[in-house]
């Protein structure tokens, strides 16, 4: 019987409020950016515009590069619901031949990570 009345206890709604995560939506113009043919050793840039299309703030927490040739720079403060914003990859091939990176976007929203694509050929 004492079980009994701690377990109710404890069951009980202690009368707080429970909160529903609601994650934010990053969506991208374009995920795959094309540079054609470009020079070996030549820097290359390039930029993937995003917005966040929903009511709450995106919050992007990391971006990983699969290739160390490739630097990415991403906005460090809260994406305001409507807003946009911009992910700036620089690329500097090395050797000759097709190739094609990836980047992964790590943020709060519901379609996280995100993966963008740099593709091309590096001509010697």
């Amino acid at each position: 019987m004492i079980l009994a009345i701690i377990f109710a206890g404890a069951c009980k709604n202690s009368g707080k409020k429970i909160e529903t995560v609601i994650p934010a939506q990053m969506d991208f113009k374009e995920t795959t950016f094309n540079f054609g043919a470009i020079p070996n050793g030549s820097e290359q840039k390039c930029s993937f515009e995003f917005q966040n299309t929903s009511k709450v703030p995106l919050v992007i927490s990391t971006v990983i590069e699969s290739c160390g040739c490739t630097i990415s720079k991403w906005p460090k403060k809260p994406i305001r619901p409507g807003k946009s914003g911009i992910i700036e990859i620089k690329y500097k091939p090395a050797g000759a031949g097709l190739f094609r990176k990836s980047i992964s976007v790590f943020s709060n929203a519901k379609n996280s990570p995100v993966h963008l694509y740099i593709k091309g050929e590096i001509i010697l």
